[in-house]
């Protein structure tokens, strides 16, 4: 499991690597409050790398979610694998978090 944050302008792109379950929660958790607390205009979160997602990890996505919405920013995800897409799709996430298929905006780092 790692994040690296890569600063974009006015806004920054977070590139996670392995799971995001309950398991892993608390290794995200730290970065995730750093997130939402450096003033970027928005985040991305790039999900290329996470192949599990269960529902405390989608719990951790809501959570900061309401964290930058409070503070008039946008989170936005990137590139989910099939198996956390279906998961989102099946609890509802993708009525309420912005997630695209599409790897635009990334190429500055891959």
């Amino acid at each position: 499991m790692s994040i690296q944050i890569v600063p974009n302008g006015a806004e920054v792109i977070a590139i996670m690597v392995g799971d995001l379950t309950m398991a892993t929660m608390n290794d995200y958790l730290p970065a995730f409050v750093e997130l939402s607390l450096q003033g970027w205009n928005d985040v991305i979160l790039d999900m290329t790398g996470v192949e599990s997602l269960d529902t405390a990890g989608a719990g951790l996505l809501l959570a900061l979610r309401d964290r930058l919405a409070r503070q008039g920013l946008e989170l936005r995800l990137n590139c989910p694998q099939p198996g956390p897409l279906l998961l989102m799709k099946q609890i509802g996430l993708d009525q309420t978090l912005t997630i695209s298929n599409t790897p635009e905006g990334l190429h500055l780092i891959h």
